[in-house]
């Protein structure tokens, strides 16, 4: 009699810690399927920020780029109004075909074209 008794309480234990294990078991599955969850999020988040970083860069290196164009378009012109002046200064000492060539050719100077522009050299401008 009691070797039965004792036998269905030891199933009973054992019944007992299995379903305790298993509960374990999901549990411990359900906190790996939520890590994975977050981890994937994070990675996501990480690609869409380095998307963005990889635009923001491209658009402020663009930005940048036209900035030098117009700085050396601004220089270009300085030098040409710089020249002109500089003719119209000695206008009065020339006849007035003399100085319209003398414009002439300082609005287009040798040394510029000599002198490769360093945004040309970029492929900026």
């Amino acid at each position: 009699g009691d070797s039965g008794v004792g036998a269905h309480a030891a199933n009973e234990e054992v019944g007992r810690s299995l379903e305790s294990y298993k509960r374990e078991v999901a549990i411990l599955r359900n906190s790996l399927r939520l890590r994975d969850s977050r981890e994937s999020d994070l990675m996501d988040g990480q690609r869409r920020l380095k998307t963005e970083r990889t635009a923001e860069k491209q658009e402020w290196e663009g930005q940048v780029a036209s900035l030098v164009c117009e700085v050396q378009d601004l220089e270009a012109r300085n030098r040409r109004l710089e020249a002109a002046l500089r003719a119209l200064g000695a206008a009065p000492q020339l006849s007035s075909a003399a100085a319209s060539t003398a414009e002439a050719e300082a609005s287009s100077t040798p040394s510029e074209a000599a002198t490769p522009d360093p945004g040309e050299l970029l492929g900026l401008c």
